[in-house]
């Protein structure tokens, strides 16, 4: 129950975060799908760089080493993704041309 509070939360205040952006988004000219996929994604990045920046000033470096790995390992694992779906559409696009 508690992680679906807290999901719904998290989709609230990202709906809050895209439409106080569209103004500047209507001026540069960016989709909310840009908003939602890369500007939100580096203000979650952000709040968890400066969790694992206090956990290591309070000198729990045990909590700031896991944010850190955990953090990047879960944009290991988007870049990997990202990086088979890639090849994955362009051997297609090779085997449907020959």
């Amino acid at each position: 129950m508690l992680l679906v509070i807290g999901t719904l939360l998290t989709t609230v205040e990202a709906e809050i975060l895209v439409r106080g952006l569209e103004p500047a988004l209507l001026q540069f000219g960016m989709s909310e799908l840009f908003a939602g996929v890369i500007v939100v994604a580096l203000v979650g990045n952000a709040a968890e760089h400066y969790s694992a920046i206090a956990a290591a000033h309070r000198n729990d470096m045990t909590l700031a080493i896991e944010i850190s790995i955990g953090s990047s390992a879960q944009i290991a694992l988007e870049k990997a993704k990202n990086t088979a779906a890639r090849k994955s559409t362009t051997c297609s696009s090779r085997l449907a041309r020959a």
